[in-house]
């Protein structure tokens, strides 16, 4: 949807057929295309099309929000998890023009102020930021994620907790981790490693965790 959204507003941005056109149609049937993704007719007149244009910005408008207010709450319940307290906000930093506006972060861990995530410590950053990562999943469930060294600015009490929280996606999402902190390792079904035991020779060694607990 996010894509489309983005197609939508790049349309109506440029929305200024030349002069050679002898139909808007004809400059911008791309619009025709994102109508249909939005489930709304597609245009046949100049219009029409404006029309369509503007039903376009409410359905969009419409999705946005809802989202937004999905994973904002979400948010919310997913931070209280991993910093075992404190509290989350996300909010529009322009109201009025919902299709334009940025995103505040805001975050307050255990026994601090409610601040912008850019004025967090780097750990508190980092599990603020797997806390969004997390909220969205739960709205928008993916079968397959990647996280390169998320964990990485964390110590070993949160990445327990990240660790932990990984495992409510065991059914639903298979996470490929690359890291180098050990209590991550735990977390894992299969470990996967690089060694190099002859100079410029790469090898590959797996390890699967639940064969070695039999």
């Amino acid at each position: 949807m996010s894509y489309i959204i983005k197609m939508a507003l790049d349309i109506k941005a440029r929305f200024n057929p030349p002069a050679h056109m002898s139909s808007p149609i004809e400059a911008y049937c791309a619009i025709g295309t994102v109508a249909k993704a939005l489930g709304l007719p597609c245009p046949q007149r100049k219009d029409t099309l404006f029309e369509i244009i503007n039903e376009m910005d409410s359905v969009m408008k419409r999705e946005f929000l809802d989202t937004f207010e999905k994973v904002r709450e979400e948010f919310r319940k997913v931070f209280k998890e991993l910093f075992n307290g404190g509290s989350a906000d996300l909010k529009l930093t322009d109201k009025e023009n919902v299709l334009e506006t940025g995103i505040d972060i805001m975050a307050s861990p255990p026994g601090k102020t409610l601040k912008s995530i850019t004025l967090l410590s780097g750990g508190e950053m980092t599990l603020t930021a797997i806390s969004l990562i997390f909220a969205i999943l739960n709205i928008k469930n993916v079968p397959f994620c990647i996280f390169d060294e998320v964990e990485a600015a964390l110590d070993e009490a949160n990445v327990d907790n990240f660790g932990h929280y990984l495992d409510h996606y065991k059914d639903r999402t298979q996470f490929l981790i690359i890291t180098h902190k050990k209590k991550t390792m735990e977390y894992a079904d299969t470990l996967y490693g690089i060694t190099m035991q002859e100079s410029g020779v790469s090898k590959l060694v797996s390890v699967r965790l639940s064969d070695i607990d039999k």
